[in-house]
């Protein structure tokens, strides 16, 4: 699904992890799909992906 929405988008607010369709798979979003860990490394490089594509 995030590549899905990167490739649409071109971007994504790490926020939306929280939303559907993320939480279709789990009531949770992405921390109830991923161990925390993978979830900080997640965000952390979408977070990236934003800022350059920003800059």
């Amino acid at each position: 699904m995030l590549i899905n929405h990167l490739t649409e988008k071109g971007v994504v607010d790490p926020a939306r992890f929280y939303e559907s369709p993320y939480t279709d798979l789990s009531d949770q979003g992405i921390s109830g799909v991923f161990p925390e860990a993978d979830v900080q490394m997640i965000i952390s490089v979408v977070n990236d992906l934003r800022r350059r594509a920003v800059a």
